[in-house]
């Protein structure tokens, strides 16, 4: 069964946000860490509040904190123990939010799902 492209209607439905992304950290040769530069990325996506039946699936202490979903078309990264990369952040009508999961349905639909709860609340 072939599946719908929903490309065309998250960009109908998109603002424009800024990814902030990290680029490789590394140590120096005194052994600091120093942290990689970030860069800025103007993205259109379609932000949105959880719905309460969508807070079921946080954690409990998280429950109080500013969640979103996100959908765009650009790859976005989570939290990612494997690689040990920092996630990246999204910047929308002057909030963080920091990207914890995302879903691949770029094969299937041609977008990125994510969850963000927001930084320094």
């Amino acid at each position: 069964m072939e599946m719908i492209n929903l490309t065309r209607p998250i960009a109908w439905n998109s603002t424009n946000i800024t990814l902030i992304r990290e680029n490789v950290s590394a140590y120096d040769s005194n052994g600091r860490w120093i942290d990689g530069p970030e860069d800025e990325t103007p993205i259109a996506a379609s932000v949105q509040p959880l719905k309460p039946n969508e807070l079921k699936d946080l954690p409990e202490n998280r429950h109080s904190e500013e969640w979103v979903k996100i959908y765009t078309s650009t790859e976005i990264k989570g939290v990612s123990v494997n690689n040990q990369s920092q996630p990246d952040r999204i910047k929308s009508k002057d909030k963080i939010y920091e990207v914890h999961t995302v879903t691949n349905w770029d094969d299937a639909g041609g977008y990125y799902k994510a969850t963000a709860v927001r930084v320094g609340q």
